[in-house]
């Protein structure tokens, strides 16, 4: 049931929400409208509720996602966001909390628990309510219980380490390797090295041609 004002507005703002979903559709519509597609929302906030007499509100955090799954790039393609990308987003989210999520499937519900805590779920927005905001394309959405997952991650155990002596530098490194060697070779290898300083490894650009010998690369 819902939970109605007792001196509203207007007609249009006359119950508190007791669902994320809309409010995010609405934004989705307003940048689709000035042709911003490529979109990665989230928002804390509370749902209110109610069962005859009594009362509560639920703190979440939800998500949204829509278009393609990451910036344009010469180098590589891009692909529509879908279910999966939402899911990446919410395990590294819970991993910076310090948990480790599981998931089952259910219908077309990805539903998220920690032990036998259910956290929330993911799914596609239908489209019967796309259609009712005007929107193209497809739109996932994702709704976890912060109160609850907030709790956990305050009970989690946690690991500290001394703030870095020096500032953190970019070296700029050239490799010789074979051709068929991939960067994910590279970045296997010198991830394994022993107390390693390096946080980040990036590939920015690769040469082959004159002035190296057959089958290499740069």
């Amino acid at each position: 049931q819902r939970v109605g004002l007792l001196n509203p507005l207007s007609s249009d703002l006359d119950v508190l929400r007791n669902d994320p979903l809309p409010a995010g559709l609405e934004t989705i519509s307003r940048n689709q409208s000035h042709r911003v597609t490529d979109l990665k929302l989230f928002e804390f906030g509370k749902t209110y509720h109610r069962k005859d007499e009594r009362y509560w509100e639920n703190s979440f955090l939800a998500f949204w996602v829509c278009g393609s799954d990451r910036p344009e790039n010469w180098n590589r393609a891009t692909h529509p966001a879908d279910l999966f990308t939402l899911k990446e987003g919410i395990h590294r989210c819970a991993a910076t909390l310090g948990l480790q999520l599981k998931e089952k499937q259910k219908d077309n519900r990805l539903l998220f628990s920690v032990g036998k805590q259910k956290i929330g779920y993911a799914e596609g927005v239908s489209t019967q309510k796309k259609k009712a905001f005007g929107l193209e394309g497809e739109i996932y959405f994702a709704s976890l219980d912060w109160e609850r997952l907030s709790s956990l991650a305050l009970a989690a155990p946690k690991s500290l380490k001394d703030l870095p002596k020096f500032p953190g530098t970019r070296r700029d490194i050239a490799l010789l390797v074979d051709r068929s060697t991939s960067f994910s070779d590279l970045q296997q290898l010198i991830g394994s090295l022993p107390k390693s300083p390096i946080q980040r490894i990036g590939l920015f650009d690769v040469y082959e041609g004159k002035g190296l010998p057959e089958g290499k690369i740069s």
